[in-house]
């Protein structure tokens, strides 16, 4: 699969500074970004969710039942 990104030159010399300080190539960074922005976009729907009254209400002791089985 191809993917065509179009940055402005704010958006590249951003993701220059990130590639530099965390040592990684260009298409790593743009990688990363792309990452994260889906992951931001997950928080964002289910912030939503939660809001539309559409989550799950669990006690702590609920919640650490279903993690430790």
């Amino acid at each position: 699969m191809e993917l065509t990104i179009k940055l402005n030159e704010e958006d590249v010399e951003l993701l220059e500074k990130y590639a530099a300080r965390n040592n990684i190539s260009m298409p790593e960074a743009v990688r990363k970004a792309a990452h994260n922005m889906a992951y931001l976009d997950m928080l964002d729907r289910a912030s939503e969710q939660i809001k539309n009254g559409q989550g799950i209400e669990v006690t702590f002791e609920e919640l650490e039942q279903f993690v430790n089985g």
